[in-house]
């Protein structure tokens, strides 16, 4: 079965395998947005697809599925980063196998976030 794009309106069922690479189902175009609610506070990513298309493709076809729902951010240093979205919590298991844009490009510029008040590890709830 091949990975369809999601729903853009969140309405698509959570999933959290895939059978491959996610096909491309944003438009580069565009600017895009996550808002990430955690139990310490809300933030919003700015993601850049002209940067890099296919990481933010990635990151917006899985918040489409709802991937991210529900889960902890597993590594939190304070003031420098955050990392999540492994679904057993412990930032081993990939979504996809798949790669993403050019290691050049690899770099954070796909997204822009404003950070919150750090504390105790997060949950989290993602949209887009």
């Amino acid at each position: 079965m091949a990975t369809e794009c999601p729903a853009p309106d969140g309405s698509s069922p959570r999933q959290t395998k895939f059978s491959g690479e996610m096909p491309m189902c944003i438009d580069p175009a565009k600017q895009y947005q996550a808002t990430i609610v955690t139990n310490h506070g809300t933030m919003t990513a700015f993601l850049h697809p002209g940067n890099a298309p296919r990481t933010v493709n990635n990151f917006v076809c899985l918040a489409r599925y709802h991937y991210f729902d529900g889960l902890t951010f597993h590594r939190i240093i304070k003031d420098f980063v955050i990392q999540g979205g492994c679904p057993e919590g412990t930032g081993a298991t990939p979504a996809t196998a798949s790669p993403t844009s050019s290691p050049r490009r690899a770099s954070t510029r796909w997204a822009r976030w404003p950070w919150p008040t750090p504390g105790p590890t997060p949950t989290a709830a993602s949209s887009s």
